[in-house]
């Protein structure tokens, strides 16, 4: 059975220690290749609303942004900008062959920080692209979403392609969006990557449906297989509360009962102000959170969270040594969208050198989120909103093109 009777004893829990003076950069090693698989979402970011509207009103508003977001979107750009030349990032979702969707794969192909995204990506004829218009206020904001392309990502899609090459690391993100992936073909398509040693990791992002289940299920037979969950603190205990008689409350009740349904599974469970708390089997671990000054918006924190911790998973290969990698304080200029660092990165990537010595220079929006954010801001410098980024888009391809050549 995949429940328990009893809550399993308490474990210790080992607070993990910074280690500062740590590299993102080995010469000599071997680029690895990532796949991420999930949703593609367009944003549309709407700042400084005061309240929200009623029907046949009209309220003001402070801007209006179109991003490229998405839960894996957001991973998958963040992971490729943290790999430099030692990973490359493919990402394999949906788009709709409209506007809106060809704006975000012109985006993605401006960006240069995923391969080859406009053979990854999927254009579907007559399918509106998915879209998240988001209006955010002062202390909260509310969200209205088409899920056309995203309903539509398949394991069937990308299959024949992912058996084909090696991967060091597949990913899913925006599991419960994604549900034409709650299928018998993603767990035989994962049991085949998982034999040839691949490391397997999904950050499930919130279920509107309230089930946290997935269709049918889908979700008990597929955590099983993973090495790596990476659920925020809501989402995990609404995954831990299924089956159970009464409400799973905290992170640390989720991962009690996560680990002793899956052991051999290590749950990080990404907590907002309280940093990481992490366990598999009876061993537990916990990252602070980095203080911050003024806190300005946490969309996408989550997402830029998993994508620190699985840059070091790839690099060192275990993922529980991952939890040691912290990087010293990062100071981060005023002019740029920053305001919360990501603690959870403070586990895994020695984010200073990875912001310092990245081209362009300019630090990234990065933070640990508690929920449901989808866009992230400008991964690799900051790009204008329109498709193809003028002239900073070439700069970044130059660059990152002379940075493959060094690590050659």
């Amino acid at each position: 059975k995949n429940t328990v009777s009893a809550p399993a004893p308490e474990p210790r829990v080992a607070r993990v220690e910074r280690r500062q003076g740590q590299h993102l950069h080995f010469p000599g090693m071997a680029t690895r290749r990532a796949a991420l698989i999930g949703d593609a979402f367009v944003d549309v970011q709407v700042g400084g609303v005061g309240a929200l509207p009623c029907w046949g009103t009209d309220v003001a508003c402070s801007s209006v942004r179109l991003l490229p977001g998405g839960a894996c979107g957001n991973t998958a750009r963040q992971l490729g900008a943290l790999g430099g030349c030692e990973l490359e990032a493919f990402f394999y979702s949906c788009v709709g062959d409209d506007e809106p969707g060809r704006h975000y794969l012109r985006t993605l192909e401006a960006e240069d920080s995923l391969t080859s995204p406009s053979r990854t990506l999927r254009l579907l004829p007559g399918v509106p692209q998915s879209c998240c218009v988001i209006l955010s206020g002062s202390e909260d904001r509310a969200m209205c979403s088409c899920y056309e392309t995203v309903h539509r990502v398949t394991t069937g899609l990308f299959s024949a392609e992912l058996l084909a090459e090696s991967w060091a690391l597949v990913h899913l993100g925006g599991y419960f969006n994604c549900v034409g992936l709650h299928d018998d073909a993603l767990l035989d398509l994962l049991r085949a990557l998982k034999a040839r040693g691949t490391l397997l990791s999904m950050d499930p992002q919130h279920d509107c449906s309230g089930k946290w289940s997935g269709e049918g299920g889908h979700l008990r037979r597929l955590l099983p297989l993973l090495d790596v969950f990476l659920p925020n603190e809501a989402e995990a205990c609404g995954i831990a509360s299924v089956g159970e008689p009464t409400a799973v409350a905290t992170a640390e009740e989720a991962i009690n009962q996560l680990t002793a349904r899956h052991p051999s599974t290590l749950v990080v469970v990404k907590a907002g102000g309280r940093g990481i708390l992490a366990g598999r089997g009876g061993e537990r671990w916990e990252v602070p959170a980095a203080p911050v000054e003024a806190f300005v918006d946490a969309t996408g924190a989550g997402d830029a969270c998993s994508a620190g911790f699985l840059a070091q998973v790839c690099r060192c290969g275990d993922a529980r040594g991952c939890l040691a990698f912290a990087p010293p304080p990062l100071r981060v200029r005023r002019s740029v969208l920053v305001s919360l660092l990501c603690p959870a990165l403070l586990l895994t990537v020695p984010l200073l050198t990875a912001v310092s010595a990245r081209p362009g220079g300019r630090a990234h929006r990065v933070a640990v989120g508690r929920g449901g954010g989808r866009a992230l801001r400008e991964p690799r410098g900051r790009m204008r909103d329109a498709a193809g980024g003028g002239g900073g888009a070439g700069r970044a391809r130059v660059r990152r093109r002379q940075e493959k050549r060094r690590c050659q």
